[in-house]
């Protein structure tokens, strides 16, 4: 796992060559974060990188504290550890790149280190092993924090047909981000278009769960 964090914030780009400096085993305090397992320490034309290897059972109770509070429902803290095991070796059977399989942050899923709740622990525990599969293959297991009252199906998002992911409906009210809104010059979304004289945008269509999915854009050169 690549370790990204204010410090350490690059990811090695494609064909970008890196050296092996070093490798440590123990824990590794970095920025304020406990690292176990063993650290290798690598160097590229973009800086500096940790990469940090330790058995998926540590690694899922980490993911699981960081992505949730210990406070949850057991039920529920095991569906997530089954969940974050699931993404994890679906990602490491994806990723091409042979130095490391995952990030430590949000691209993949948050880890912040070796503290660990016991509760997340017993979930992680009495789950060991357990993974999502569909048609014998492992699922890519996308969660996140804020479902917007109903799911969005994969077709609309990812071009491509993911039977297990469907819309379905819940609710995310507790959340931080269930209401929010944002403005948005029209400046900005002319730069972002490379577009002149913006004078309306309409909703076109919308998506079975009724979110926008294409506009019409009036501007000077058309429509």
């Amino acid at each position: 796992m690549l370790i990204l964090d204010d410090v350490f914030r690059n990811i090695p780009v494609k064909d970008e060559r890196i050296e092996k400096m070093g490798k440590l085993s123990g824990d590794l305090l970095v920025g304020g974060t406990h690292y176990i397992g063993n650290i290798e320490v690598w160097k590229g034309s973009s800086g500096m990188y940790l990469i940090n290897e330790l058995p998926i059972e540590e690694y899922v109770k980490n993911v699981v504290g960081s992505e949730v509070s210990a406070s949850w429902d057991m039920e529920a803290l095991k569906v997530q550890a089954v969940i974050a095991r699931t993404y994890a070796l679906y990602q490491k059977a994806m990723n091409g790149n042979p130095n490391f399989d995952l990030t430590s942050s949000v691209l993949h899923q948050v880890y912040k280190g070796s503290a660990v709740d016991t509760r997340i622990a017993y979930a992680v525990m009495h789950t060991e092993g357990q993974v999502l599969k569909y048609s014998g293959r492992l699922i890519e297991a996308l969660y996140h924090s804020t479902c917007g009252g109903k799911t969005e199906d994969a077709a609309e998002v990812f071009g491509n047909n993911y039977p297990y992911l469907r819309p379905v409906e819940s609710t995310c009210d507790i959340s931080p981000y269930w209401i929010w809104e944002r403005k948005i010059p029209v400046e900005e979304v002319e730069k972002a278009l490379n577009l002149d004289g913006i004078r309306a945008i309409t909703v076109r269509s919308l998506t079975s769960t009724k979110r926008v999915k294409t506009v019409d854009i009036v501007h000077s050169g058309g429509t």
